[in-house]
Parts: C-alpha cells; sequence; structure tokens
C-alpha cells in the first residue's frame, strides 16, 4: 500500500490554488474497489495506486475551506505538514483524484457518477465535516461531457 509523501510534495500555490509534485503517490481503497485504472499524461492509476511523474497544480475551493472548518472547531487539525497552517488538509485526496479524473475523463474508463462516487467516499473515510453537503455541489460542478463510460 502506498501513502502520500505529504510535507515535501504537496503545497498551496496562491489562493485556492495547490501544487502536488512529482513523484506523488497515494492509495484509495475506493478506487481498487470501483477497478478504476489508467495511464495517461504523467498518471498512472492501478488497483487503487496513484502514480504522479510529473507535477500538477489544480484549483480547490475544498482545501481552502479546511483551516476555516479547523478554526471553527468543526474539523480536527489534519495530518501533520510543514507546508499548511493546521496541518495537510484532510480533503486533500478527494480533491486530487477528483481533479485527476475529471481532467483525464476522457482517456480513463471512468463516469460521473463513479467520480462522485469516489469524492464522496474518500471524504467520509477522513470524517470530513458536511461530506454529504461538499459532495452535492462538487457533483453539480462536475463536468456533462466527454465521459469514457467504465
Amino acid at each position: 500500500m502506498i501513502t502520500g509523501q505529504y510535507s515535501s510534495t504537496l503545497q498551496p500555490d496562491g489562493a485556492l490554488h495547490y501544487l502536488v509534485g512529482a513523484g506523488f503517490a497515494l492509495h484509495s481503497p475506493i478506487l481498487a474497489e470501483l477497478g478504476v485504472q489508467g495511464d495517461v499524461n504523467g498518471v498512472r492509476i492501478e488497483r487503487g495506486d496513484v502514480f504522479l511523474s510529473r507535477s500538477l497544480r489544480w484549483t480547490s475551493p475544498l482545501m481552502a475551506l479546511d483551516a476555516a472548518l479547523v478554526f471553527l472547531g468543526l474539523c480536527p487539525l489534519g495530518r501533520s505538514s510543514l507546508n499548511f497552517r493546521y496541518g495537510l488538509p484532510w480533503g486533500y485526496k478527494a480533491s486530487l483524484i477528483r481533479q485527476l479524473l475529471m481532467t483525464h475523463r476522457a482517456k480513463i474508463a471512468v463516469s460521473r457518477r463513479q467520480v462522485a462516487t469516489v469524492f464522496t467516499a474518500e471524504l467520509r473515510l477522513v470524517r470530513f465535516p458536511l461530506a454529504g453537503v461538499v459532495s452535492f455541489v462538487a457533483g453539480v460542478f462536475l463536468p456533462r461531457r466527454d465521459w469514457q463510460i467504465a
């Protein structure tokens, strides 16, 4: 099982933007369960393991919301990370996986519904507060075209 390399490769990169470096790896049991696999543009997904061979920058309002939820006491501090004020945002994994699947939806056999399922399940695994509401909003903003149905 692969775990993410937290503090050295995941960092904030401006307002609502985040950067993950080449060599980042994580494991998603939900991706493994759904059988999502693919190898495209520096992203390889197999048996739930996600490997990035190039850096990726993406926008995530969810990760920016994490600090406010921690401050209000609705969310625990998060995993230790030198790059984030309160620790690594709890929603980083769900946010990153959603972005990767959405970006490469025409080349990875995944449906819109599967992406929404993975996002929701990853948030629930870390007991993210308001996971249902956040998932609903994120699902509404998923693109409706160019999906390669699994």
